[in-house]
This record gives structure tokens, sequence and C-alpha cells, in this order.
């Protein structure tokens, strides 16, 4: 499926050369001074580009047959590997900037086919943040005094990653959300099962990143499974900044292969990079089969 996007990729490039050879050939064939010796191998060039390009077309056409028996096998499966996979489980969306409706809808498909509970909770950040506000509330004293006279934010983003896990009490989103929340639904009242990060602000620098990188390997450490999601084309895409900071990852949200990958992560799947362009491949393997209930 996915070669073949690629391929043709080559294949257009390959016909763009032959257009170009053909175009040199007659300005060369318009010059008087051409040697003959010129022509004859510009024509051979031109002869193997010609090759290259009916070749390529063949085996366009072939992974195009591929990619339909695929698109079938996968439509076909995807229920099966899906069903209750996420049986019972509740999980948390982040969003690094403002709320993404396509997203969103993904996640909360991917989440129904797998059987789950749904979103517990949702929060998308306001970025980039205000630094010396944050420092402000955070030197207010009582239960902030850890973080009094701190510089960095490292130690209150991976805290604010484990109220977000945890639920229950949480007074740093409670402090800081006037601050550092543009949109929120649902609570806190129970622990969450896995989370899901997604990026849909530019990337960021200074303080902010410095949060975001402690928040998300904050996310990463929790003990459950934390995601970061993008579709496929995303630019600038989030997986580098992610994965350095130890986040499964899978650039491919917006087909039912990356919405399978997903699920097989937020079950306990091999952590890694998964979707398009990711080097673990397109789904973690092996693919467990859940067990049914007594």
């Amino acid at each position: 499926m996915f070669d073949l996007r690629y391929h043709l990729a080559s294949l257009t490039a390959v016909f763009v050369a032959l257009v170009l050879g053909i175009l040199i050939g007659i300005g060369l064939a318009a010059t008087e001074t051409v040697r003959e010796s010129d022509v004859e191998t510009l024509e051979r060039r031109v002869e193997s580009l010609r090759r290259e390009l009916d070749s390529a077309r063949a085996d366009a056409a072939q992974l195009a047959l591929l990619q339909e028996d695929n698109e079938t096998v996968v439509q076909e499966a995807y229920p099966a590997l899906m069903h209750d996979r996420l049986a019972g489980k509740r999980f948390a969306l982040l969003f690094a900037g403002s709320m993404d409706e396509r997203v969103m809808e993904s996640v909360e498909r991917t989440l129904r086919d797998g059987g789950a509970e749904g979103l517990a909770r949702v929060r998308a950040l306001e970025l980039p943040i205000d630094a010396q506000i944050v420092a402000r509330v955070l030197g207010g004293g009582g239960p902030f005094e850890e973080y009094e006279g701190r510089d960095d934010l490292g130690s209150f983003g991976q805290d604010l990653a484990a109220e977000l896990i945890q639920g229950g009490e949480t007074p740093l989103w409670d402090a800081l959300s006037e601050q550092l929340v543009e949109e929120q639904e649902g609570g806190f009242r129970r622990p969450v099962d896995g989370v899901v990060i997604a990026r849909t602000a530019e990337p960021q620098r200074g303080a902010t990143t410095q949060f975001l990188a402690a928040f998300y390997r904050g996310l990463a450490a929790s003990g459950v499974p934390a995601v970061g999601v993008e579709f496929s084309g995303t630019r600038p895409s989030a997986v580098d900044s992610f994965s350095r900071r130890d986040l499964s990852t899978i650039d491919h949200l917006d087909l039912r292969l990356g919405r399978l990958a997903l699920a097989l992560l937020l079950a306990g799947g091999e952590e890694g990079e998964y979707g398009v362009k990711a080097e673990d491949g397109i789904l973690p393997l092996p693919i467990e089969p859940v067990e049914p209930e007594e």
C-alpha cells in the first residue's frame, strides 16, 4: 500500500528525466555543430529512460493490485483484531496546542472500535506557556514549596504529567489550569489506562520546550502506554520530538492501519515508532489475541 506511493514518485522522476532528455535532444539536433556521437549517446539515454519508464509503469500496475488486495485484507481483519482489545479501559487525550476535531474523532473511533470506555479527560495546552506566571503561582508557598526558587520547569512538567495519569487530587492542574489550559473536557476523578498525545502547535522554543520535554518524559515514565500521534503527511512532523522523549509514536492515525496500531500500543503492544515512514514498521508485532472473558 505504502510502497506504491513512493514508487509512483520514482516513476514521475523517470518520466521527467525522459521529457528533459527529449527536449535536450531536440535542442542539440537544432545545433549545426553537434557531433554525431553526441546525438547517438543521447538517443541511447532516451531509449534507456523509455525502458525504465515502461518497467516502472508495469511495477506500479502490479503494486496497485497488491494495494487493493491488502486493503481488502485489512478491511476484513480490522474488526476482529480490534474487538474488545481495549475493553473496560479509559484514556486521556492531550493536545500540545489547540484541540483538533479530526484527531479527536480518530482517537475516539479507535477507542470505540476497541471496546474502550472512552476518553476520561481531554486537555489542550495553551502554548507557548508564560514561564513567569507559572513561576509566580508555584512560588506562592503551600503545596508548591518544592518548586520555589527553581529556574527550570522540568520537575513541574513531570509532576503535571503524573497528575494527568493518576487523577484524584490534582493541585497543579487546579492551580494552573487558567494559565496552561486552552480547552478541556472531563475531570480527574479516576486514573486512566493510557494517554494519547498530539501536537497541533508549531514547534516551541525556550522554557516551553523545556516544559514539554519534561511533560512528555513524565507521561512516558508513568507506567501506562503513552503514544504520540499524527496524520500521515503532517508537516512539520512531531514524531522525532515525541520519540526523543521516550514516547511511542504512530504517523498514520488517519488510516485504518494507524488506528489499529494505536489500539495495539494502548493495549500494551511493543513500544516503538510505527507508521508510513517509521523504521519499526506499520504495526507493533506480534499481535497477541484478545483473551475472552470467562
